[in-house]
């Protein structure tokens, strides 16, 4: 009985920080929507990433915060260029894709504008970063600590980060079937990086694999 009750405490705690997130997310896209730069660079970690670190500060007594985030505490090097590798790979298949079906046409090196190479990088991984701390580093990896099953801890995580993920989706402009693929897509890409997380057992899979994704839109599809 004590068992139960400390688990559905945890919980509570859990989706308490998770709902404050998203109240506060929420407010801010509907009332005061900030330019991306500020968004990814500024809003997202303190919203995020703030109350995170201070729930892991609160109730882990040992250990850094960053390894009770997802971060690996050895083989450090070793899954950072795994991961490499993995970004490298969904980025040059999506190039590959396209370039196939003559979707890209080679001038040069005008295929790319390198003047906005730069920020387009620094945005996917910001944002790729925060998001992946929050939904797989503390809902899943916190979810499945609690519960130990991967079922439910993938399928109510990705369910908790969607609701997070809709009042941007909402402010974007988009409506009926693009809206709709735009949100499938968030909810599969939740699933992808949340089973990433528990085979390779850190966040540095997820946050490539967001990431890649995101280049793979923004170079490939967004005209770069």
């Amino acid at each position: 009985m004590e068992k139960k009750e400390s688990l559905e405490l945890n919980i509570e705690r859990l989706l308490t920080i998770w709902g404050l997130i998203v109240v506060v997310w929420s407010v801010l896209r509907a009332n005061f929507p900030p330019p991306l730069w500020f968004s990814e660079f500024i809003a997202k970690p303190l919203v995020f990433i703030g109350p995170v670190l201070w729930f892991v500060s609160r109730h882990e007594k040992t250990g850094s915060l960053l390894s009770h985030i997802g971060f690996p505490k050895k083989d450090v090097l070793k899954e950072f260029g795994l991961s490499l590798l993995l970004l490298f790979f969904v980025v040059l298949m999506g190039f590959l894709s396209l370039f196939l079906s003559k979707e890209l046409k080679f001038g040069g090196f005008a295929v790319f504008n390198f003047a906005k190479l730069g920020s387009i990088l620094s945005l996917a991984f910001a944002s790729s970063i925060s998001e992946e701390i929050l939904g797989r580093g503390f809902l899943f990896n916190y979810l499945y600590k609690y519960t130990k099953s991967f079922v439910m801890s993938l399928f109510v995580s990705s369910a908790l980060f969607f609701i997070l993920y809709l009042p941007n989706a909402l402010t974007m402009g988009i409506s009926g079937y693009d809206l709709f693929i735009n949100l499938l897509l968030n909810f599969s890409l939740s699933f992808i990086t949340a089973t990433a997380f528990f085979l390779r057992k850190n966040i540095f899979a997820p946050i490539a694999i967001h990431a890649s994704i995101l280049l793979w839109f923004d170079l490939f599809l967004g005209g770069m």
